[in-house]
């Protein structure tokens, strides 16, 4: 569907980097950025069905921090199937408490990501279609696919590469991420009454692709990016800064954990979330007895995980090696808990690190230290800003 850029703060577009260029607006606000030297970046929102996340970063030189950042619990958490509700939930309260929780917080430019609960992703196979007709091929194979096919659609699309699947016949060819055309006017909305004017609605893989990309690593070597959520993981397999192969883990999200450690040893989610945080994981025949505590209350939860990730890697290595990852990005609630990254290499066997931006590991959230793998996709949603320049 297309919109004129005016039309951007109340209907939002999921935006490849191709298209970015062409879609972006700025407003007086972005023209004096401009001529200022634009060194602040949007404020980026990461809209989660547990809380939301905001941060914004600055540029000196060749070198980005962090300016601020802030996470809103929400008050009433998203159910895992809010994406088949008929009317969209709400995020007002918590982009204007993120707001004002962000003293350095500057500009009302901002971008934003939606959770992948609520959206649908899909590989599909456009072949030879001609590019003036792929949008309207796609909005065909979403009606197809969809369980509520009259139900208006925001989607992007981007190509697989066709060598990633070496000699083996091409699984599909285009990625496609959707969401509902209700929820994309929610959002706008619930951003304009906050006092945001949000520019761009973006899909999470490829706000992960981004924050892959500002890591160290190779963009020339796939690499996967890791979402550890609050209800379900995502998985990406990230090549040149695009998500290449996307698979959603429904039932293996961070809340598992919390509801496991809760149920077992009769404390609060809050108590929870700390005892894995301090204590985590146990990776050293010297481990701590909590940690072998730990371990066991969590094994349940951990084995899912792990099945998971075995049936997905098998897929890659079966029907794309190329794509087989030398290095994993993780993100989200699971990067919190202690050793994650390790007991994910151990079982995984790829090189596995918690994300990071730069030499900074953590965002001061209220004079609280939080891993910055909390804040991945707003930071890269912040730099948006540069990119659409």
């Amino acid at each position: 569907m297309s919109k004129s850029p005016q039309q951007l703060d109340r209907a939002l577009y999921f935006l490849t980097p191709r298209t970015r260029r062409r879609q972006a607006t700025w407003g007086m606000e972005g023209w004096i950025r401009m001529i200022r030297g634009n060194r602040t970046g949007w404020i980026g929102v990461d809209i989660g069905t547990h809380s939301v996340k905001l941060a914004q970063v600055e540029r000196h030189g060749s070198r980005l921090e962090l300016r601020d950042a802030a996470i809103v619990p929400r008050r009433h958490p998203w159910a895992k199937d809010a994406g088949l509700e008929t009317s969209p939930r709400e995020s007002l309260e918590e982009l204007t408490v993120g707001r004002s929780l962000g003293c350095r917080f500057t500009g009302r430019l901002a971008a934003c990501t939606v959770p992948i609960s609520i959206c649908d992703v899909h590989g599909i196979t456009l072949g030879n279609c001609k590019p003036t007709e792929q949008r309207r091929q796609t909005a065909r194979e979403l009606a197809a696919l969809s369980k509520n096919p009259n139900v208006e659609r925001e989607f992007d699309l981007w190509p697989v590469p066709v060598d990633v699947w070496g000699n083996r016949a091409p699984q599909f060819d285009t990625n496609v991420v959707s969401l509902a055309s209700d929820w994309a006017k929610r959002v706008a909305d619930d951003h304009a009454r906050a006092g945001l004017a949000c520019r761009v609605l973006d899909g999470l893989p490829t706000a992960l692709g981004r924050a892959v990309a500002l890591t160290e690593s190779d963009p020339h070597q796939p690499q996967a990016a890791f979402d550890w959520g609050w209800s379900e993981a995502t998985f990406c397999i990230v090549l040149r800064e695009q998500p290449v192969y996307i698979r959603r883990m429904r039932e293996v999200g961070y809340s598992q954990l919390v509801r496991a450690v809760c149920e077992q040893l009769s404390v609060s989610a809050t108590e929870a979330r700390l005892l894995m945080s301090e204590h985590g994981l146990p990776t050293t025949e010297q481990s701590s007895d909590l940690q072998h505590v730990m371990a066991d209350v969590l094994d349940e939860a951990l084995s899912r995980l792990s099945e998971e990730l075995d049936r997905t890697l098998d897929f890659v290595r079966g029907h794309a090696p190329r794509l087989e990852p030398v290095r994993l990005w993780l993100f989200g609630g699971g990067a919190t808990i202690g050793n994650s990254a390790a007991w994910l290499e151990s079982h995984t066997r790829i090189e596995t690190s918690v994300w990071h931006l730069g030499e900074q590991s953590n965002a001061t959230c209220e004079g609280v230290a939080l891993p910055m793998a909390l804040f991945g996709p707003a930071v890269a949603l912040s730099m948006l800003a540069w990119d659409v320049n």
